[in-house]
């Protein structure tokens, strides 16, 4: 089969119980990273990779991916980009959406890919995403992005929540955004 494969990996066709489902679980294995027709092949399915079913197992090989420093930047680039789109795309609880988002963070080299957990945040509406974004704006090149995913969550929000209102209020004052500073300052007081 592993013969097959590395023939044809464009012939690998995403979806549950078929051979791509065993390749997708085994494309990290020292023989899929020393291979970079079989990386290339590997990264392409697991950006395009839909199945919910598998998508904890799309995550693990994603992330493992993009950690190994012996693979061509490119392909870790689009391993790390297929990590983050699981969280984005997939109905998963808060906590792990936002375990994800870290994890992505830390792996992330470039500030391209840090910069695409705010658009997971914006979508995981719950207090516990407004704290997780506030741990980000300490950092100069995503401070905006942070605040303004933390002003769309708040605007969503539909009970009260103190600890929310406070990051409100202290992130009206670190944002440079005249507009999201005003925003900010209102929906700390809606949500005090």
């Amino acid at each position: 089969m592993i013969g097959e494969l590395r023939k044809s990996p464009a012939s690998c066709a995403p979806g549950p119980g078929t051979a791509c489902t065993w390749w997708m679980a085994t494309a990290c294995r020292s023989w899929a990273c020393a291979d970079p027709e079989m990386v290339d092949a590997a990264t392409k399915i697991l950006g395009e990779w839909n199945d919910p079913g598998t998508m904890e197992a799309l995550a693990d090989v994603s992330l493992k991916l993009a950690k190994k420093p012996q693979i061509e930047e490119k392909f870790r680039i689009r391993a790390l980009r297929s990590f983050l789109r699981v969280p984005r795309q997939f109905d998963l609880p808060i906590p792990k959406k936002l375990e994800m988002c870290r994890a992505g963070f830390e792996t992330a080299w470039r500030n391209e890919e840090k910069l695409l957990i705010f658009d997971v945040f914006s979508r995981a509406i719950h207090p516990d995403t407004i704290e997780a974004a506030a741990q980000y704006v300490q950092y100069d090149f995503c401070r905006e992005a942070a605040c303004q995913s933390i002003v769309t969550v708040a605007k969503e929000l539909k009970s009260k929540s103190p600890k929310s209102a406070e990051i409100l209020a202290q992130i009206a004052e670190k944002t440079t955004d005249p507009e999201l500073a005003k925003q900010a300052r209102a929906l700390a007081e809606a949500l005090k």
